[in-house]
């Protein structure tokens, strides 16, 4: 007597190719998850109470990424720099203040092959100081707090801003962030949504759920 996979000879072999590839897809998207953790990793990030996230001050780490190895200084306001150093609230050279996302950050890069790190090297011959308040990540709304944070907290002065907006901050915006009610810039929480059928059940869709999802087939499902 024939099994069900005798009769089916083509969808056993169907079955059995699709199952392989899930199985070596989560296999080599387990060990590309590790490399990039490990190679990627970035040892100074801090969270912040009031924009959620930064460096920490005047720290120090050696650093390895898809770009190579390389040198990690943040000076004594926590923004990434050539070296180690004290940033004084006032100065009589003219002073910019560059603030954005990864990009502006320069992650991978020295800081002196940065965008932000070549402006300095140019500029600074001209008595101008750079100031590069990037982090990966930020978005508008980080912006914002950060800027107010230094301007009223730390009593930062400076006499021009460069904002560099990322297509990436309309994800990061809509998605990760949230303003609490002491305005400060906390995580987004997604609330629970309940939508009424009209055969009478309750059905419960939970955005958060179907984000963690997602998240769980990009970061384990890479080929897929």
């Amino acid at each position: 007597m024939q099994s069900v996979f005798d009769k089916n000879p083509k969808m056993t072999i169907l079955v059995i190719v699709i199952t392989l590839l899930i199985i070596m897809d989560f296999s080599l998207s387990s060990i590309y998850s590790k490399i990039k953790e490990n190679r990627e990793r970035v040892g100074l990030g801090i969270p912040h109470q009031n924009y959620h996230h930064d460096f920490i001050e005047n720290g120090y780490s050696a650093e390895s990424g898809r770009l190579g190895d390389y040198d990690l200084y943040t000076n004594s306001l926590g923004f990434k720099d050539k070296s180690n150093r004290k940033i004084a609230r006032k100065t009589d050279n003219r002073r910019i203040v560059f603030i954005g996302d990864s990009f502006t950050e320069g992650i991978l890069l020295n800081y002196q092959d940065t965008f932000v790190g070549i402006i300095d090297s140019t500029v600074s011959l001209q008595n101008v100081e750079v100031l590069n308040a990037g982090r990966v990540s930020y978005s508008p709304i980080i912006y914002w707090r950060k800027l107010q944070y230094l301007i009223e907290n730390v009593k930062l002065k400076f006499d021009e801003l460069v904002v560099f907006i990322d297509i990436s901050d309309i994800d990061d915006e809509a998605t990760y962030y949230d303003l609490s009610d002491e305005n400060n810039v906390v995580d987004h929480i997604v609330e629970p949504i309940f939508e009424q059928r009209d055969y009478g059940i309750a059905w419960f869709i939970s955005n958060r759920n179907i984000e963690n999802i997602r998240l769980f087939l990009r970061n384990n499902f890479i080929i897929i």
